[in-house]
C-alpha cells in the first residue's frame, strides 16, 4: 500500500506500493525452492492486478509503453 511521506512544510508525496518484511518472513522465504518463490511472486502479481484501480492500471500501462484505452 502506498503511504504519504512527509516532505516538510506540511507537504506529502504518495509513492507506489510499499510493504515491510520482518526477519521471520525473510527466513521463511529463504526456505522456499526457486519454483516456490516464482509461484509466490506470480500469485502476488496476479493479486495486484486484480485489486488495482483504473488509475493505477493506466499508470502501469504508460510505464510499460502499453496502449492505454
Amino acid at each position: 500500500m502506498s503511504r504519504p511521506l512527509d516532505r516538510g512544510m506540511g507537504q506529502s508525496v504518495r509513492l507506489g506500493y510499499t510493504y515491510f518484511v520482518n526477519e521471520e518472513q525473510l527466513a521463511w522465504y529463504g526456505t522456499l525452492t526457486i519454483l516456490e518463490r516464482l509461484t509466490w511472486l506470480d500469485q502476488a502479481r496476479q493479486f495486484i492486478l486484480l485489486v488495482e484501480t483504473e488509475e493505477t492500471a493506466k499508470r502501469r500501462a504508460r510505464l510499460r509503453h502499453e496502449s492505454v484505452e
